[in-house]
């Protein structure tokens, strides 16, 4: 699952893909953030963010079940040779009070999503 804001949703629903973005606290790695969780809150899921006026999690999209095998667990990707080097961008994203990894996915390239409220 992925969470998104009102802004982002109509680019979604009229592509039925997400695409990946770069991570700057992962030295720019192109990423796209699911959860295993439609249930988990903000803190838990790294959706805090008080710089940010919009909602992020407002609307969620599931990935297509074709797909899924796109989506990897936070845990595979640190377990990843090349992502070595970003290892300490991600132990301070860990390190975020109210942060759960565990409900962490990850895809590297665009995976097809289809919209279940927006």
């Amino acid at each position: 699952m992925h969470w998104t804001c009102s802004h982002r949703v109509a680019r979604i629903a009229d592509e039925g893909i997400l695409r990946p973005h770069v991570q700057p606290m992962l030295g720019n790695t192109p990423l796209i953030w699911f959860t295993s969780s439609r249930y988990a809150s903000r803190e838990a899921l790294g959706l805090s963010s008080n710089r940010l006026s919009c909602d992020r999690m407002e609307h969620l999209a599931e990935v297509v079940p074709e797909d899924l095998p796109l989506v990897h667990t936070w845990a595979a990707l640190k377990r990843e040779p090349w992502f070595a080097p970003f290892l300490s961008g991600a132990q301070y994203l860990e390190a975020t009070r109210g942060t759960r990894p565990i409900l962490w996915g990850v895809a590297t390239e665009p995976v097809r999503v289809t919209l279940v409220n927006h």
